[in-house]
C-alpha cells in the first residue's frame, strides 16, 4: 500500500473516480452529494471516527477560560497544540 495525502474528502473525490485512489478518508458531505447524484459509486469501509485515535478534538484559545470538558463529554484530557498556543 501507498499512502498519498490529499487535503480532505472533496480533493481525493476526483482521484477515487479517475482511479488513482483506491481508498479515501473524508467526510460525508464530500462523498454523499456525488453518490446521490450518480457521479460513483462508493462504498464506506469503515466510520470515520475509527480512522485514528484522538481523532476528534475540541480547541480553545489560550484565554478563553475554557479549562475541561463539559459534563458528559468523554475527554483523554487537555493539551496544547504545538504552534496554537
Amino acid at each position: 500500500m501507498t499512502v498519498q495525502p490529499v487535503q480532505g474528502g472533496s480533493k481525493a473525490l476526483p482521484f477515487l473516480l479517475n482511479g488513482s485512489l483506491d481508498v479515501a478518508f473524508g467526510n460525508y458531505v464530500s462523498f454523499l452529494p456525488a453518490q446521490a447524484h450518480g457521479a460513483a459509486r462508493l462504498r464506506i469501509l469503515a466510520e470515520g471516527c475509527v480512522a485514528g485515535p484522538s481523532l476528534e478534538v475540541v480547541l480553545a484559545m489560550p484565554g478563553s477560560g475554557i479549562k475541561a470538558a463539559a459534563a458528559g463529554w468523554r475527554s483523554a484530557g487537555l493539551a496544547r497544540v504545538p504552534g496554537l498556543g
